[in-house]
This record gives C-alpha cells, sequence and structure tokens, in this order.
C-alpha cells in the first residue's frame, strides 16, 4: 500500500493525545496547523488539526440547545449535505501525504455513521487505518470532570457545574460508552480488512517496539521508532478531579462489559 491515513478514535480523556503525539513524532503527519496546548487540558498539545477542529466543534455547538446545556444532555449531532461535502474536501486537501493522519474526539462520536461513508464516497476507506484508544471509563470520567470543573469560569457556570456533577459524570460515561461502541462496531465489521488496532496508554508504553513493528510491517507505516516513554507525561493523564459524583449503576455494568470487549480485542489482536 503507497498511502495510509491513520485516524486516532477514542472518547477525549483516553490518551488520545498522547497517542497522536507519538505518532506525530514517529512520522505520521497529523497536520500543520495544530490546535495549540493549555494549562488545563493538556500542556504538552492536542495534536488536532484546526481546520478539522473547528468545523467538527461547530457542527458540536449547533448540535446542543440550550435546554441541553442546562440539563447537561448528551449531545445529538446534527450535519447536513454541506457538512459532508466540507468534510469531503478538507479530506482531499490533506490526502497528499504518504502518511498522514487526524485525531479529534468528536469524529469517534459518529465514525460508523458520517465518516466512513465519507471517506468511501472520496474513494479514501483503502487508506484507512483506525488506530482505537481505550481507558478504563472509571479513569476517563474522573478525569473528564477535573477538566470540565476547571474550564468553568464564571461563578454561574461552576456553579451549575457542582450542582449537577452526578448528570455531568453520567453523560460524560454515556459518551464513552457511545464512543468505544462506535469503536467496536468499527472492528466487528472489518475483522478482515487488516485496518484496525486498540492501544491504551500502558500497552503502548509496555510495548512500544511490537507496536511499531507491527504498524510498520503489517499496515506499511513508513515511520521511525521514537520511544514513547520520552515523551510521557504521567502529571498529564493521572490528575485527581477532587470532586465527588455518583455513577448509574446500570451504566457502569454496560461499561463494565464494553471494557472487557475492548481488552479481549486488545490482546488478541496480534
Amino acid at each position: 500500500m503507497n498511502k495510509r491515513i491513520v485516524v486516532i478514535l477514542g472518547m477525549g480523556r483516553s490518551g488520545t493525545s498522547f497517542l497522536a503525539n507519538w505518532l506525530h513524532k514517529c512520522g505520521v503527519d497529523m497536520g500543520e496547523n495544530l490546535k495549540p496546548a493549555d494549562d488545563i487540558m493538556n500542556t504538552e498539545g492536542f495534536y488536532e488539526d484546526m481546520d478539522m477542529n473547528v468545523l467538527l466543534q461547530g457542527i458540536r455547538k449547533k448540535s446542543v440547545s440550550l435546554l441541553d446545556k442546562f440539563l447537561v444532555n448528551c449531545v445529538k449531532w446534527t450535519f447536513d449535505y454541506n457538512t459532508i461535502r466540507t468534510l469531503g474536501s478538507i479530506l482531499q486537501n490533506k490526502d497528499k501525504k504518504k502518511v498522514w493522519g487526524w485525531k479529534e474526539p468528536a469524529t469517534t462520536y459518529l465514525w460508523n455513521e458520517l465518516w466512513v461513508p465519507i471517506l468511501v464516497e472520496n474513494n479514501l476507506f483503502s487508506e484507512v487505518l483506525v488506530i482505537g484508544a481505550i481507558r478504563d471509563f472509571e479513569k476517563c470520567v474522573e478525569s473528564s470532570m477535573r477538566a470540565a470543573f476547571l474550564t468553568k469560569r464564571t461563578f454561574f457556570k461552576k456553579t451549575h457545574f457542582i450542582v449537577f456533577k452526578n448528570r455531568f459524570a453520567n453523560r460524560y460515561l454515556k459518551e464513552w460508552i457511545i464512543c468505544n461502541l462506535q469503536i467496536i462496531d468499527f472492528i466487528e465489521n472489518n475483522k478482515q480488512n487488516n485496518n484496525w488496532l486498540l492501544l491504551d496508554t500502558k500497552y503502548l508504553l509496555d510495548s512500544s517496539a511490537k507496536i511499531h513493528a507491527h504498524l510498520v510491517n503489517e499496515h506499511g507505516l513508513k515511520i521511525q521508532y521514537i520511544d514513547p516513554n520520552r515523551i510521557y507525561n504521567n502529571t498529564i493523564m493521572d490528575r485527581k478531579s477532587n470532586i465527588e459524583y455518583k455513577l448509574d449503576k446500570e451504566l457502569m455494568a454496560q461499561a463494565h462489559e464494553i471494557f472487557e470487549k475492548l481488552i479481549s480485542l486488545r490482546d488478541n489482536q496480534f
């Protein structure tokens, strides 16, 4: 295969930025105009292409009503033909290098319904390698709660967050379920296509040479080897939220089942 498009899927706070950072340093072009780092969410950088980021966050903003914001409801993503055409144009414009990719957590929510058809329509699907970044749902929710609270700049927003903290936590858990079901569904539909890989941060740190060799030999990526331990900052991933909240038991049971499935797929992928 002459070209590869590496798409990182995974809910935010799942280690997607660290994975994108590593791949970018290995030689996967994640974009030239990247979203800058910040002191709250990620001091090491997000490695998100701003063209993609601005468009997807714009779609998200249009999809959320004031009532949804107040009640902390999950986003009901909506898109139209112009959105599909614009996303297709962005992908075609970026498809000029041998190995390139993108990472934008919003991609994951609509991967199978929106992105796969766009890639097929633009004759790019055969070039795609999906790398799913997975993380335990409780740690992911805790990290999301910490980041969300620290971004609330006004008294009203901070008060709203504390009053509805359980709704926020369970919304993040629902989003974790949605994102990881998207990844599982894609894998189940593409088991014979050799176009997916599942990684978590510890697995990458412990088995980076094996993973790099697999990317090169099995997926045709012409990239160099960089030890991810040299760029990993554990203070980013492991920070505590110090916010107490209660997760729905039924959602937790569903998330446990999904995570066990992901681990099984990860452990049996080579």
